[in-house]
């Protein structure tokens, strides 16, 4: 097996709500962010190879391009997400933290790792009684073999 780590730089990335409020316990709004991902997607040349939504915070697995800095990719993200939520919502301040976490994947072991962790966080935190059942993850794509249209699936 190839080794898709060696395809692209694969960054484990956290951003969080504004005070961490959980505005996305709200299924429009975690459809919405999903959306804005996919609209995203191929104007910035990422991969997202998962995610999950939880009611307060992101994580997303992405492969940037190399000629794209993250930074830029989740400025672009949020900012447009938190305008037209703002508008849609009538949603009051901030709707993100400024700063997000990331860290850079090195080997297939770190990825499955880091894959697996995001998928079991909504039954760990009580959101679901089983990573399948969790609707806002990419889990089902690696679980059912599902097209969400989002989800860049690699072997693991």
């Amino acid at each position: 097996m190839v080794s898709i780590i060696n395809v692209g730089k694969i960054l484990f990335i956290t951003f969080n709500v504004h005070g961490k409020r959980p505005l996305f316990r709200n299924p429009k709004a975690c459809s919405f962010f999903l959306h804005t991902l996919r609209y995203y997607k191929p104007q910035l040349k990422f991969q997202v190879l998962g995610y999950v939504v939880m009611e307060d915070h992101i994580h997303l697995l992405m492969r940037t391009p190399p000629d794209v800095s993250i930074s830029s990719i989740i400025q672009k993200i949020k900012g447009a997400f938190g305008r037209k939520w703002k508008m849609m919502s009538h949603w009051k301040g901030p709707v993100w933290q400024k700063s997000f976490f990331n860290s850079i994947l090195h080997d297939d072991a770190s990825l499955k790792q880091r894959l697996n962790q995001i998928h079991n966080h909504p039954t760990a935190k009580g959101l679901s009684p089983s990573k399948m059942g969790y609707t806002y993850s990419s889990a089902r794509v690696y679980e059912e073999g599902i097209d969400d249209f989002l989800t860049d699936r690699v072997s693991v």
